[in-house]
């Protein structure tokens, strides 16, 4: 209401008009209008309070995960540490390194076949500990 005062009384050369009722209605919904534009045009260009916590939530991983993580880390490592070594190597060269077949005979001196039984085997092997734990 105090807006449309404002633009009725602040107009310097007022028009001629035969309904000034229409008229005043007329300049406060031609203001409510600009009004909800404007508050469109803000709610477009502003962050939602939960939009912007989600955005700046820390992403590290809780306490509890750190620490399931890290044992299962070291019961992983306990389980290749079992392994004989060329099976170690050729699990860990292939897994890790993502070395081929080829590339991991080569490197153990062993045919491609024996490096796919000892994959096998350490497969098998870290497969039966970790059943075994759980």
């Amino acid at each position: 209401m105090q807006e449309t005062w404002i633009r009725v009384t602040g107009m310097e050369n007022p028009p001629s008009v035969s309904d000034k009722h229409a008229f005043l209605l007329r300049v406060a919904a031609n203001i409510a209008i600009d009004l909800i534009r404007r508050e469109r045009r803000h709610d477009r260009r502003c962050i939602a309070d939960d939009d912007l916590l989600t955005s700046i939530a820390d992403q590290a991983p809780s306490p509890e995960v750190i620490v399931s993580d890290r044992d299962q880390l070291r019961a992983l490592v306990n389980c290749l540490m079992q392994l004989p070594e060329k099976p170690r190597s050729a699990l860990l060269m292939n897994r890790c390194d993502g070395m081929s077949h080829r590339a991991i005979a080569e490197r153990l001196d062993v045919s491609e076949s024996m490096v796919a039984k000892y994959l096998a085997q350490a497969l098998r092997h870290c497969r039966d500990v970790f059943r075994a734990m759980s």
